[in-house]
Parts: C-alpha cells; sequence; structure tokens
C-alpha cells in the first residue's frame, strides 16, 4: 500500500476522555462504512487507509479527527505497510498539539505485541522517548533565531474560512467584492512588519537617512519585492531543520494576510470598529495604527513611519497590521469577480450583461494596510492598494510567513 500525501488537517489540542467518548459513536459509523467497504472487497487496504484519513482531513471536531487517523495508523499497521503507520504517527505528533507520548507508545504497542522483533522498526523506533523538540509545532507562536542575538517572532494562525472584502459589497466592479475563502493549512506570519533592526541581523548593514535613524533600529525596513524574496531565501535556510516539510518562508497571499489582519472581526478595523465618518480624525482607528491624523503634521508634510508595536495589538497578537507601512503581498493584483449563478450560466442574455472589469494593474503586486500617510479608508482591512515590484517607498514595508508554497494563480478569463 502507498502511503499517502499528508492531509492538510488543521491543528487540534489533545482530546479529552469525555471528548473522545462523545466522538466515538460519528467515529465508529464512519469507520464501519469504511472498513464494511474494504471487508466485502469493494476496497483494498490502501483505499480503506486513504478514506479514514481524508475523513480526518474534513472533520471539524478535534475528537473526530483524532479517532480517525487512530483507525488509518491500525488499517496500515495490520495490512504490514508501516511506512504508512509511520507516516501517520508524524502526523499526530506534528498537528495534534501536546499529544502525549505515552498515547503514542500504546498505539504502537497495541499493532507490534504479536510481531517478531525487529520486524516494524519503522514503528518501534516510536517506543523510545521522543528526541529533544526542534521542529516547529502547529498552534504555538515561534521565533528565529537571528545573528547577534535577534529573533523573528511569529504568530500562529490555524486553518479556517472568512469573508474576503468589503463586507455587504456586492458590486461585481469593486475591487473590495465581499466573498468567502478558506485557508486550508495553518501558517504563521510576523508578530509585527520586518524591523530595520532585523533585516541588518540577517542581510548586513543598510543605509539610512538621518530621519530613519532618528526613528530608531525598530522602524519597518523598506524593500523592493527581489530584495525581499532574496531575504525570504535566507530566512528559509537559516530554519530548514525547524519548518515542517513542505514549508517555506515568503511573503504572505492577500487572502492570508486579511485572515491574519481580521482576526475574526468583520469590520472595517480589526479592534471590532467601523469607519463611521469622512472629514473626521477617526478615532476608531487611532488605537491600533500609525496613519495621517497622528504621525505628524496636519496635512502630511512632517508625517513619519514610527517604530513597531507602539500601538494595540489585535485578537490574536498581531500590531501594524493598520497603517505605518503599507505591506507587500505575494499576489498580482486581480480584479475579484463574483461567480455566475448557476441558473444565469446557460442564459446568453445574461452574458450579455455581465459587466466589464478591466485590470489595468496585472504587473503591479498587492499592497495592504494602509501607512503613516494613508486617510482613513485606506488603511481598513479589506483596502487593496498595489505597486511595481521593483517599488522601493518609504510607505511600504512586509512582513513575511512560514507556510507551504501557495497554489499557482488562476488564469484570468476574457471579461
Amino acid at each position: 500500500m502507498a502511503a499517502c500525501a499528508l492531509a492538510s488537517a488543521a491543528v487540534c489540542a489533545m482530546p479529552t476522555k469525555r471528548e473522545l467518548a462523545e466522538a466515538q459513536k460519528p467515529v465508529s459509523a464512519r469507520m464501519a462504512q469504511e472498513l464494511r467497504a474494504f471487508a466485502a472487497g469493494t476496497k483494498t487496504a490502501a483505499e480503506t487507509f486513504a478514506a479514514l484519513r481524508n475523513r480526518a482531513a474534513e472533520a471539524e471536531k478535534e475528537s473526530v479527527r483524532y479517532l480517525l487517523l487512530q483507525g488509518a495508523f491500525k488499517i496500515a499497521a495490520r495490512d504490514g505497510d508501516y511506512d504508512a503507520a509511520a507516516d501517520i504517527l508524524n502526523q499526530m505528533q506534528r498537528e495534534i498539539t501536546d499529544i502525549p507520548h505515552a498515547v503514542i507508545v500504546e498505539l504502537v504497542e497495541g499493532e507490534t505485541r504479536t510481531l517478531a522483533p525487529g520486524c516494524a522498526p519503522q514503528l518501534t523506533a516510536f517506543l523510545h522517548e521522543p528526541p529533544p523538540e526542534r521542529t516547529f509545532k502547529f498552534g504555538r507562536d515561534v521565533d528565529i533565531p537571528l545573528h547577534n542575538g535577534g529573533k523573528m517572532e511569529f504568530v500562529a494562525c490555524p486553518a479556517g474560512t472568512f469573508r474576503m472584502g468589503r463586507m455587504g459589497d456586492r458590486d461585481p466592479k469593486s475591487p473590495l467584492y465581499e466573498h468567502a475563502v478558506t485557508i486550508s493549512r495553518p501558517f504563521w506570519i510576523g508578530r509585527f512588519p520586518v524591523t530595520v533592526e532585523q533585516w541588518t541581523n540577517v542581510m548586513g548593514r543598510v543605509e539610512l537617512s538621518e530621519a530613519q535613524r532618528a526613528v530608531g533600529p525598530r522602524m519597518p525596513i523598506n524593500r523592493n519585492r527581489y530584495a525581499i524574496e532574496a531575504l525570504a531565501k535566507t530566512l528559509t535556510r537559516m530554519a530548514a531543520d525547524r519548518l515542517p516539510p513542505g514549508y517555506v518562508v515568503r511573503l504572505p497571499t492577500e487572502a492570508e494576510w486579511e485572515y491574519a489582519c481580521r482576526a475574526g472581526t468583520t469590520t472595517a478595523y480589526n479592534n471590532g470598529k467601523d469607519f463611521l465618518q469622512k472629514g473626521t480624525n477617526c478615532p476608531e482607528l487611532a488605537e491600533v495604527a500609525t496613519f495621517r491624523f497622528n504621525s505628524g503634521g496636519k496635512r502630511g508634510r512632517f508625517n513619519r513611519t514610527k517604530q513597531v508595536a507602539t500601538r494595540k495589538p489585535n485578537a490574536w497578537g498581531f500590531l501594524d497590521m493598520h497603517g505605518n507601512v503599507a505591506e507587500w503581498c505575494d499576489d498580482n493584483y486581480t480584479i475579484i469577480t463574483p461567480p455566475v449563478p448557476e441558473n444565469e450560466k446557460k442564459s446568453k442574455k445574461s452574458k450579455k450583461q455581465e459587466p466589464s472589469v478591466v485590470n489595468d494593474k496585472a504587473s503591479e503586486k498587492i499592497i495592504r494596510g494602509g501607512s503613516f500617510m494613508s486617510m482613513p479608508q485606506f488603511c481598513r482591512a479589506a483596502y487593496r492598494g498595489s505597486a511595481e515590484p521593483v517599488t522601493r517607498s518609504n510607505t511600504i514595508g512586509f512582513r513575511v510567513v512560514l507556510a507551504t508554497q501557495p497554489p499557482p494563480p488562476p488564469v484570468a478569463k476574457p471579461q
């Protein structure tokens, strides 16, 4: 039986006995369905294993996911595919926070007790005390140590679904069109934008103006996309022995950025407040952002960026998501258009009425969050800006993520 690719399950905590007891009935029904097909010969052991693992990836409750992974492990072990069984145990240790080593030992002993010694070395290796923890654990905030005693802090983001764009925006021509987005894999993203100090501790000394030096080493660094890619590759090499398989350091997609920025909110700003009135100093934003009305002069003449982490964090602990510096994202600028309703797809009339949306920024990259020079409406969680990749501006910074490589962008359809 060939081992399956890792399922993209959300991270979960070790379920309690009560949760396991409550989950046992629905899990038993699912496993019984798969095992009946296996017993009837309509499914092979490999297909049964894959089905249980896929069901675990789709399970919403952590306890259900945990028990289904146990079932997949037992199918693989009893079929003699110890590589696949060991892969499941590795997945459980990686994706279930704080799973006791005793639980893994119990599973292995239960399936290897009748085997001759040395018959399943892939599994019996799990009977020994685990090596000292080095790999980043899903669900936990992590740091990448830098030179000169520095570090880069990352906050864990779980997999999930959220509403992206301006809430209530149903205009197909709008670049802020509201739509649902699913983040299928957990990831980590920088607690605040990369600073001059952090950049120096990775890439070496940088030249700063007198005004920039006055702000201090915790000022956000300003670099174009190509310089940032070099930093990301260097950080990936530095953290290679701690990153989960397939994970790299890169810029966030705009979906990942907005997901982290919102932290569960659906308002204009991530403190649960909306932009209420143009022409005001926007106190709704002031507590979480450095923007045009609180970064210096009244007309922008003396405005400047500030050190990171001087405003309140959002619910997940992220700082400076609004204002200070706008932030590069990984995506090219695309026009977000709504899906065509099923009952209109075959209608020639509806096709003629579809709005014409022209993307004149296809070569530009997304920037999000607004800067110290931005008016309040341009600092909203949903607002999308863009710039050419070669752009280097004191209003644009960035933060990086630890994540899998994003899928390729969809092929643009004729409008």
